[in-house]
């Protein structure tokens, strides 16, 4: 069965918590001269570009706020083929890839250098321009589900670890596993939450997602366990048509969960497909989701 759905609903429970958090600055780009791209030569190029540009490696914060976009980058490689420096030639309109697409190339980029006409390496230029584009949203199905994921956090609040705990119906390959990697790379959570509750640290981060292909409420339902803080809780409900298209999203509950967070959650709800109801009918999808402290 095509099961991403608890991930997503679980994503978007995340998004339903709290407003989306103010992208980080992007990373300082070097601005000092670039060496000359030597005459006749062979220009630097990117010997690891598919597994650098690929749907995994695209930046968190613009994936998070559905932004897409081109940009062209120089990138300044030594006479070893280490990237020095990346300037931006055009940009995206958008700080989180222009940032990302840079930081990208510096970190991991690895590059056969440049050489001269005699075939001597030399310092050269790599440029090129990068698109970043969403994956299409793929059809899920309405199923019942039940699904904790927990991260595990270092006394500054950076994720260090993450495990899935599923529901008997359920395997490893029919969750998005994009899910442990994308929170990975988020800020420290308690930079970005920070409170009372971070003074504790180092501690789990739970995050618990359950949906019920209904109206009913007893499936659907959500809980901490001993040891655990409850920290903050979402109910909804979504209206499916039958062709697979979410025509309303109704928050039944919330905790403190501020209002414009609720409003981005259902907002992205509204536009993930599902597959065709097989009996032409309406359905309805409850979720509820909570998120939990606990001590290590």
């Amino acid at each position: 069965m095509s099961v991403a759905a608890p991930m997503m609903l679980a994503a978007l429970a995340l998004a339903q918590m709290w407003p989306t958090p103010p992208p980080p600055a992007p990373p300082p780009i070097p601005t000092y001269a670039m060496p000359a791209q030597p005459a006749n030569g062979r220009a630097p190029w990117l010997i690891n570009l598919d597994e650098l540009f690929n749907p995994d490696a695209y930046p968190f914060w613009a994936r998070n706020l559905e932004v897409e976009g081109k940009v062209r980058v120089k990138v300044e490689v030594d006479v070893a083929g280490r990237p020095i420096a990346c300037e931006i030639l055009e940009s995206s309109g958008s700080a989180e890839i222009d940032g990302g697409t840079c930081a990208l190339l510096v970190e991991k980029g690895r590059f056969a250098p440049a050489t001269d006409r005699k075939g001597k390496r030399v310092a050269g230029n790599f440029v090129r321009a990068i698109r970043w584009q969403l994956e299409e949203r793929k059809a899920l199905a309405v199923i019942d589900s039940h699904v904790r994921t927990i991260f595990t956090l270092g006394k500054s609040g950076e994720v260090t670890g993450c495990r899935y705990e599923l529901s008997s119906d359920l395997t490893v390959d029919d969750i998005d596993k994009r899910m442990c990697k994308e929170f990975g790379a988020m800020p420290a959570m308690a930079a970005m939450y920070g409170g009372p509750e971070f003074d504790w640290l180092p501690w789990l981060f739970v995050m618990e997602t359950s949906q019920f292909a209904g109206t009913g409420e007893g499936a659907a339902t959500v809980g901490s366990r001993p040891g655990e803080q409850a920290f903050d809780h979402v109910r909804s409900r979504l209206t499916i048509d039958p062709r697979g298209n979410v025509t309303r999203c109704e928050i039944i509950e919330r905790g403190h969960a501020p209002e414009e967070g609720v409003e981005k959650g259902c907002a992205r709800a509204m536009v993930q497909p599902f597959l065709p109801a097989a009996d032409g009918k309406d359905r309805q999808l409850t979720i509820v989701s909570a998120v939990y402290l606990r001590k290590k």
